[in-house]
């Protein structure tokens, strides 16, 4: 077990206490938005197919980008790329609280999901730069715990918000915490944080680089899981979850409560599950945490009562933690800091493959054959994904790092 003084120290510079900071203000931001997304494009009349077209606009952008900014921030710096993204989700927020047709959600949700990239890969990858290896897990752990606050409280506060004052007034308060986030970062980290750095695999080519780390077994499983993780929840949850119970007679406020309760059962996972990685191999706490969440899908359209789904979206909840702090620190480990920014990007790629690619195809079974329908497809697929994982994690026996010269 790390040495509980040398953890508070790490916990307290300023740097660390800036950035969780920040993460937390994205995913308060971001808590705020997304759960309102479906419902607000329904607001503006679009088709259940409209909507599945509009996550599949987000999860593009998000997996575009990752591949890109990630990259880049191991170039050019972290500290810039920090603070452009956070003005990036500021200005989307603007757009999402002036946009009255729903294909105009087309380009704000593009650079929504560019802005989530910038913002939360590359500071996820700051953080790992700073910590070392052996307070890493617990580290992560207390990182995704405060975006578990952020998350849970933009949930509840959105739903509130657009009860009170509608969608424009939930997203001009987004704007608004955008502003002081980018402040932060402006006034917490050095002018030097995250400087370029060189090393043998970044000097490669991009493609040439994407090749190392998918050849290295481990990043290959994490970011397995990490797809499935997201179609469960960016895919089936957050997408048509809503729509689902808003049909069963959940109120929006109802629906955003529920996505509190999730997210703050998430929360209280994490930092547990920081704890466990120093003990635990968190590759099979990984497996195990998808393996609950890809029971909850197939479970969850059996229950027509606001108490099941509180049940089984915590237990998702739990899951998504525990899988969340496993990953990253997986992840984290696998580079070094001249090339953590395009690992940590390619990782994120993944998880917006679940985002980009099934919500579109999820929205023309929902039109087809009815929302209910959509669960089942998703916990299928999810548990076809996690036996492929189990597999790839029993004949993994050596853990290669890339950066290494390996």
């Amino acid at each position: 077990m790390p040495d509980q003084t040398n953890i508070w120290q790490v916990l307290r510079r300023r740097e660390v206490v800036s950035t969780c900071l920040f993460l937390f203000m994205t995913d308060l931001i971001i808590g705020t938005i997304s759960p309102t997304l479906s419902l607000f494009a329904s607001s503006l009349g679009a088709s259940l197919t409209l909507v599945g077209v509009l996550a599949t606009t987000l999860g593009l952008a998000r997996f575009g980008s990752s591949l890109a900014l990630g990259a880049l921030s191991d170039r050019r710096g972290r500290k810039n790329i920090l603070m452009a993204g956070m003005a990036l989700m500021g200005l989307a927020a603007l757009l999402y609280a002036m946009t009255s047709h729903p294909y105009a959600l087309l380009l704000v949700n593009a650079l929504f999901g560019m802005s989530f990239v910038a913002s939360l890969t590359v500071a996820l990858a700051y953080i790992a730069d700073l910590v070392a290896a052996r307070v890493r897990s617990l580290v992560f752990g207390v990182v995704t715990t405060a975006m578990g606050l952020g998350f849970s409280i933009g949930s509840f506060m959105g739903g509130w918000l657009t009860a009170r004052w509608g969608y424009a007034g939930a997203y001009l308060t987004a704007l608004a915490i955008a502003v002081i986030a980018v402040t932060v970062i402006w006034r917490g980290l050095p002018a030097s944080s995250g400087s370029p750095q060189r090393s043998e695999v970044n000097g490669l080519s991009w493609w040439r680089q994407i090749g190392v780390m998918l050849a290295n077994p481990m990043i290959v499983a994490a970011c397995l899981g990490t797809i499935i993780a997201n179609l469960i929840f960016g895919g089936l949850i957050v997408t048509f979850f809503p729509l689902y119970a808003q049909g069963l007679g959940l109120s929006q406020a109802g629906v955003s409560s529920l996505f509190a309760l999730r997210t703050l059962a998430s929360t209280l996972a994490r930092l547990p599950a920081g704890i466990l990685g120093t003990r635990l191999p968190v590759h099979w706490l990984m497996f195990n945490a998808l393996l609950l969440a890809t029971l909850v899908a197939l479970v969850l359209p059996q229950f027509a009562h606001p108490t099941g789904w509180m049940l089984l979206l915590s237990c998702e909840g739990i899951a998504f933690g525990l899988f969340l702090t496993a990953g990253q620190t997986t992840v984290a480990a696998q580079a070094n800091e001249s090339n953590r920014g395009a690992v940590v990007g390619v990782y994120m790629a993944a998880a917006s493959v679940g985002d980009s690619f099934a919500p579109l195809f999820l929205g023309l079974i929902a039109d087809r054959l009815g929302i209910v329908s959509v669960f089942y497809v998703v916990g299928g697929l999810a548990l076809l994904g996690v036996m492929a994982m189990g597999w790839l994690l029993l004949r993994q026996s050596t853990f290669v790092r890339v950066g290494t010269g390996n």
